[in-house]
């Protein structure tokens, strides 16, 4: 999973790439993320 940062006052996870969504949501439900998890999927 390559975690790119987090964003805004409303703290997020964003991981880029299609390929990285199941990993992103067992991130997710480990606990793994901060605020939202969001998978960035186009350019």
């Amino acid at each position: 999973m390559r975690r790119v940062g987090r964003s805004g006052p409303r703290s997020a996870t964003v991981v880029e790439g299609f390929e990285d969504t199941v990993t992103a949501f067992q991130g997710m439900l480990r606990g793994e993320n901060t605020g939202k998890m969001i998978v960035r999927l186009g350019e």
